[in-house]
């Protein structure tokens, strides 16, 4: 009974029709170039490596682009002490693409409310990997845009 009962969970999984968003980030044909950077250092270096990721080396469709990136963390409650206890950490990153003399502006913006934590190392950590995560979806973001570029 347990056989079947496993055979067909598997045949319902299997035939659920799931496909990714990015599935065409593979067969993407451009040469992205930095021209310039502004702003937070840690964020732009992020963006530098993950763009280099989606980068073609041999392709002729190059794209120029120059990047300028805000982050902050604002306080958005205090606890009786006087302690910052709930946070804002937001990023915007602007982007000035350059293609065949053709300019376009994209602009996009992260946010999220989380809790101070009591340890400063495990909150820089913790800061850090959500700066990952918005990095990685701003240019997962960007790279449809420039993907939808004709």
């Amino acid at each position: 009974m347990k056989n079947y009962l496993l055979i067909l969970i598997f045949i319902f999984v299997s035939n659920c029709g799931y496909t990714t968003v990015y599935k065409n980030q593979k067969t993407i044909d451009f040469k992205i170039s930095i021209q310039e950077m502004k702003g937070d250092k840690s964020i732009n270096n992020l963006v530098k490596s993950k763009l280099s990721k989606f980068s073609s080396t041999d392709s002729e469709n190059i794209y120029k682009i120059e990047v300028n990136s805000i982050y902050s963390k604002s306080v958005l409650s205090r606890d009786i002490t006087g302690k910052a206890s709930n946070l804002k950490l937001s990023t915007r990153i602007e982007f000035n693409v350059i293609q065949n003399e053709k300019k376009q502006k994209f602009s996009f913006e992260e946010n999220l409310n989380i809790e101070n934590l009591s340890d400063s190392y495990e909150q820089n950590k913790y800061e850090n990997i959500i700066k990952n995560n918005f990095v990685t979806t701003i240019v997962e973001e960007l790279i449809i845009k420039l993907s939808l570029i004709k």
